[in-house]
């Protein structure tokens, strides 16, 4: 049961509402009229965290997530990356998703927040841009789920940890080959080829690997 309150945050609305019942309950001390108010707020407030509760923690409850990208990257390109949730929840719900990027991005602030139908998917796509070579190591896929009310959040820690290996450019190397095939012959003759040393780059690179 700890371990479970452990999981379980406030959200910023439940602040909100939070202080402006402290707020109606000093105004309740000069009128008598408001202080009842302020008191029947805070039980409406308590219902709605304890509902809360159970369709966080209910029996038909749960988030799975996976975590799509390319088998390698290209550096100094926009490489694409996609959150995929799964819900198993029975009801509709709420989620905030925080992926914890490799530490060369120095990037902490990665939040995609949604709805999610019952029994749904949903993808979070966004793109990355490695400025150098090497092999980038990913964390966890941390979800906050809550109902629409967003008084309450549960977290799931979802341990997708991976890494990717970053090499030269290839996507322009693909580029530079278009554009060469393109030009005359004439245009390539004692010409050294940049796609071919672009090329040679990478299989260095693949060497150096496969050799650790």
């Amino acid at each position: 049961m700890f371990r479970a309150l452990r999981t379980v945050f406030l959200t910023r609305r439940a602040f909100i509402i939070a202080w402006a019942l402290v707020a109606l309950f000093v105004a309740g001390w000069a009128w008598a009229p408001l202080f009842v108010a302020a008191r029947l707020a805070f039980l409406l407030l308590v219902v709605a965290i304890a509902i809360e509760f159970y369709l966080l923690f209910g029996r038909r409850s749960g988030m799975r997530a996976s975590r799509r990208t390319m088998e390698r990257w290209s550096n100094g390109d926009r490489n694409p990356v996609t959150v995929q949730l799964e819900s198993g929840y029975a009801t509709d719900m709420h989620v905030r998703v925080l992926d914890e990027l490799p530490m060369q991005f120095q990037k902490r602030d990665l939040v995609f927040s949604g709805p999610i139908a019952a029994w749904g998917r949903r993808d979070f796509d966004y793109e990355v841009r490695p400025v150098a070579r090497g092999v980038y190591h990913y964390g966890a896929i941390n979800v906050f789920v809550s109902s629409p009310m967003q008084l309450v959040e549960r977290r799931y820690t979802l341990d997708n940890a991976s890494e990717v290996a970053v090499y030269p450019s290839y996507l322009q190397l693909r580029q530079l080959r278009i554009a060469r095939d393109q030009q005359p012959a004439h245009a390539r003759r004692g010409e050294e080829d940049p796609a071919h040393r672009a090329a040679e780059r990478v299989r260095a690179d693949q060497g150096v690997r496969a050799r650790r």
